[in-house]
């Protein structure tokens, strides 16, 4: 929109001023001949200052006699520079252009540590964790509770039982599922074929690294707190056969299975 002199010839006419000294008015524009609202007009040898408005005007209403010079500033603009004469009880009518220029950004300089690639184990990890089925525990969830015993983590799991293991044994848990109720004590679930025998449950069939370290049949379930949860990438538990990836839907895995994937490097 270009503003017609007009309007600040008349207001000029309309402001004057009683001494010797000068009424500057004047508009600022850009190459196309648009108003730049928002512009910062100075005439810094007399330390005054004042901002355009909206249709791209400013006044300076008592400027001494002399020689001065008027310089404009906008975002996204060279400075524009106009010189004038003040001879006293006058009105100065003043057009700066500004011309555009390109803004320069600083560089972006990324912070933090860098975000490991993930391994073919962990895509296939983040893969069936999208698909819903089954309870994830990831390395950030399991890095909160770096200390804690990992049967502790495990059995805020709904679903999951942690079953005490005999002190002859070592002690420690082992983890089952309520979902297929009790299940009558086997021969197989003792420790080294000794006594006393492992409660009757619905045992987990277990993996490490996708290796299958443990499964129903198999004496002594293992302990789950001789795994430390700082060793570990991300835990997978299905409750059941309903729940598990056809890949670890083998023999024994009738009560679901636990998946332990370790830390890489």
């Amino acid at each position: 929109m270009r503003v017609g002199w007009g309007i600040l010839v008349a207001i000029g006419w309309a402001a004057r001023v009683a001494s010797a000294q000068t009424v500057v008015r004047g508009i600022v524009l850009d190459a196309n001949g648009d108003p730049v609202p928002g512009a910062q007009v100075a005439i810094e040898k007399l330390q005054l200052a004042t901002a355009v408005g909206s249709v791209g005007e400013f006044a300076f209403l008592t400027v001494p006699s002399g020689r001065h010079q008027v310089v404009a500033r906008a975002i996204g603009f060279k400075p524009g520079v106009r010189e004038f004469r003040a001879t006293g009880r006058d009105t100065i009518l003043l057009e700066i252009r500004l011309e555009g220029a390109p803004q320069r950004l600083d560089s972006l300089v990324a912070t933090g540590e860098p975000v490991a690639a993930l391994t073919p184990a962990m895509r296939e990890f983040e893969e069936r964790r999208a698909r819903g089925f089954g309870r994830f525990l990831t390395r950030e969830m399991l890095a909160k509770r770096d200390h804690s015993a990992l049967s502790d983590v495990l059995r805020m799991t709904a679903g999951l039982r942690l079953i005490r293991r005999p002190l002859d044994c070592g002690g420690g848990f082992a983890v089952a599922t309520g979902r297929g109720g009790d299940l009558e004590w086997q021969r197989w679930m003792t420790c080294h074929g000794g006594e006393p025998p492992f409660p009757g449950a619905c045992y987990l069939s277990v993996y490490v690294d996708g290796i299958r370290v443990w499964t129903w049949g198999d004496p002594e379930p293992p302990n789950m707190d001789e795994t430390q949860i700082n060793s570990l990438e991300g835990v997978e538990i299905y409750r059941g056969p309903s729940e598990l990836p056809s890949r670890f839907q083998t023999t024994g895995s009738a009560c679901g299975a636990i998946l332990f994937w370790t830390r890489q490097g």
